[in-house]
């Protein structure tokens, strides 16, 4: 059994977030394995370099520095510099729980021949726990219903059993293969993963194993309702510019809308009974999930407004990829003369 990890943290602008996450590592099974700690940095100006400094002195970790980079090119600094067979990716945003590495590397190891990579479940805390809002935006957040059925979010509708999916968030990879489909994409601004997931399960055959016993403490950022909707923006505006790194469920707010579009104008009545009911099953759902009727009550405003930006998102990522395609036509056009 392999019990070396190379665990590679991406970030930017997030120091407090990343003390937090080293915190927890530290306090973890991690001092059971031969492991280094790769922070990689994309041009922060909080202070990431005193914190990993400071935790230098209890834990294996190196700060790799890339002046204005992504996601993307962070993680791949990470894979290249990485020592160990396994690969592991975590967020600064987040914290592990106690056994989180052990049972990581024994459940990729455990079944090798077949599976490619091993993702958490990720259980989802606002950055302000102590308020309401934010509460109810973290309950959202995992619901089906408000940002779509992701099995990695800790929801009560889907605590089932492990299985093989077609995507995960974070989790322990084998670095070989990573190095062999060229890492992440760095063309990619949003869900980069998608498009890595896809390329790795082609080249290995393998598939991808969503585990419940693998969990993370996932620190939502976005916890208030500017923030909430701001990302809903950028997301959907993302989804149309990269359509080719998207799943069929990212297009279904922009596919609703042209629907009641058309539905409004030929049976006006039914569309109304229709949002209705989606609203009250929604709400008792999400009241199932969090025991709090300002919660269930808060989605009535928060479902419209994160969906109406994520169309407006969808609608403003399609204007940028028609002029990119534009600006590219035109340099074609200017070369061949």
């Amino acid at each position: 059994m392999i019990n070396q990890i190379s665990v590679c943290i991406p970030i930017k602008n997030d120091a407090k977030n990343l003390d937090s996450l080293l915190k927890s590592i530290s306090v973890s099974d991690i001092d059971n394995l031969d492991y280094e700690i790769l922070v990689c940095d994309g041009g922060s100006d909080d202070g990431p370099f005193e914190v990993v400094d400071r935790w230098s002195k209890t834990l294996n970790i190196k700060f790799i520095e890339s002046l204005n980079g992504t996601a993307s090119i962070n993680l791949n600094k990470g894979i290249n510099e990485a020592r160990f067979k396994v690969f592991c990716r975590i967020d600064s945003h987040c914290k592990v729980s106690s056994n989180f590495f052990s049972l990581g590397l024994k459940q990729l190891n455990s079944d090798s021949a077949n599976i490619c990579a091993v993702g958490p479940i990720i259980d989802v805390t606002p950055r302000r726990v102590n308020k309401k809002t934010a509460n109810a935006i973290s309950h959202a957040f995992v619901s089906p219903f408000f940002m779509g059925p992701s099995r990695f979010k800790a929801s009560k509708l889907f605590q089932s059993e492990a299985r093989n999916v077609d995507t995960l968030y974070l989790g322990f990879f084998f670095t070989d293969d990573l190095r062999a489909i060229g890492g992440f994409n760095e063309l990619i601004a949003r869900k980069q993963d998608i498009d890595l997931l896809k390329r790795l399960r082609s080249y290995t055959k393998k598939k991808l194993l969503q585990s419940t016993e693998l969990r993370i403490e996932y620190i939502l950022k976005q916890d208030t309702v500017r923030t909430i909707l701001k990302r809903a923006y950028t997301q959907g505006k993302l989804t149309t510019k990269y359509l080719n790194n998207v799943r069929l469920q990212h297009l279904l707010p922009i596919t609703a809308f042209g629907l009641s579009l058309i539905a409004a104008i030929l049976i006006p009545s039914y569309v109304l009974l229709f949002v209705c009911l989606y609203f009250f099953v929604s709400s008792v759902f999400l009241y199932f999930e969090s025991r709090s009727v300002f919660i269930a009550f808060s989605y009535s405003f928060l479902f419209p407004a994160c969906h109406s930006c994520f169309v407006l998102g969808n609608f403003k990522g399609l204007v940028d990829l028609a002029i990119e395609k534009l600006h590219k036509k035109k340099k074609k056009v200017s070369n061949e003369i």
